[in-house]
């Protein structure tokens, strides 16, 4: 009786734990040191919002949300752009992270030089997110690209690579690179972003689309793959959706606000909101709407509450991307919001930076 008692308390106090800790790893807030960047990728998501904000966070303003995020009990942050490694103190950001024992999921190009390199060390690097580029890619610096993926992993930094699914890529080549670093790859559709090209809505459907053609290839390596951000549920039969769902991510709505699959508690609405240069907020990286000051928040609940009922709801499910939206069963049923947020707002709002930065 004793021992039954036991171990069904030590199963609810691991089951607590677990509930805990994935509850953490679902809030990843990005930090935007700067929205500049020394390439101009024409998939790139945030291109021209160089022009709306700040060139790069201060120092005095980095700290104050490092500090606002261990309150939060938070310890994981994400730091990208933008480039964040040309952030003209970013040794110095490093080093508050590493004084603040806060890890670091690094997002960058991987054409740093050699001083950064110095800098990074698994003692507070959790994770580096690489864009793959590819041999072709026209870059004289790309001998540097090769070098710091040596280097990283000479070094026992973890990272992978991110591919834009619809764009040209090289698979030998990037079956080679998952091979040799042992690691494995993200994938994402490419979105219109603030200032990028539009993207019809039968284009998307084949951008969803070749999302097979990427898993296809990676299964047939063995290689570890995932999928980031929601794609169009209409754009798969069933079959390919148990296939996707099966083996893979697939998922047609965002995390935030949704439950979690291993537990019965939401994730909240700021699982994955952007922090600009000036502290305002994006809901998400991808979905251009300006909130208030991070500091005015007290904690992520009253955050929480605000995108709640400025934001997530109603973009989810009162505006259709398209006509054939409305009747979707997918769409009704609020399994699928129609694709990523981004092609609503850039359906409206293109190029606009949308104000929704009523005091909290």
């Amino acid at each position: 009786m004793i021992l039954k008692s036991f171990l069904n308390y030590t199963s609810g106090l691991l089951n607590y734990i677990s509930r805990r800790v994935i509850k953490r790893t679902y809030y990843l807030p990005l930090i935007t040191l700067t929205y500049r960047c020394n390439f101009s990728c024409h998939y790139c998501l945030v291109r021209g919002l160089e022009e709306k904000f700040p060139s790069y966070m201060s120092i005095e303003n980095f700290y104050k949300i490092i500090k606002w995020f261990k309150k939060q009990k938070i310890k994981t942050i994400q730091l990208w752009g933008g480039e964040p490694t040309i952030h003209p103190q970013f040794p110095e950001i490093l080093d508050i992270c590493k004084q603040e024992n806060m890890k670091v999921i690094l997002c960058t190009n991987n054409f740093f030089n050699d001083s950064i390199m110095g800098k990074l060390s698994n003692d507070y690097i959790k994770m580096v997110i690489i864009d793959y580029f590819p041999p072709f890619y026209k870059n004289p610096n790309y001998r540097q690209y090769l070098k710091n993926l040596n280097n990283l992993q000479k070094k026992h930094i973890k990272f992978y690579f991110a591919c834009r699914i619809a764009a040209e890529l090289d698979y030998d080549d990037l079956v080679g690179k998952l091979k040799r670093y042992k690691t494995f790859a993200e994938g994402r559709t490419i979105l219109p972003g603030f200032s990028g090209p539009d993207i019809s809505i039968k284009k998307l459907k084949e951008d969803s689309r070749s999302i097979l053609k990427f898993l296809e290839a990676m299964d047939k390596e063995g290689l570890k793959f995932f999928l980031r951000g929601p794609v169009l549920r209409c754009a798969f039969s069933d079959d390919e959706w148990r296939y996707l769902k099966k083996y893979h991510e697939g998922k047609s709505r965002c995390y935030p606000g949704a439950y979690n699959p291993y537990d019965k508690f939401r994730m909240g609405y700021s699982a994955l909101i952007a922090i600009n240069p000036d502290l305002s907020i994006f809901p998400c990286a991808g979905v251009f709407f300006k909130s208030p000051n991070i500091l005015l928040f007290k904690n992520i609940k009253d955050l929480d509450n605000f995108l709640k009922k400025t934001f997530w709801e109603k973009w989810r499910w009162s505006i259709p991307l398209m006509k054939e939206c409305e009747s979707c069963r997918y769409f009704l049923n609020k399994e699928c919001q129609g694709g990523c947020l981004n092609h609503k707002y850039y359906k409206l709002y293109k190029n606009r930076i949308v104000d929704i930065s009523k005091s909290p």
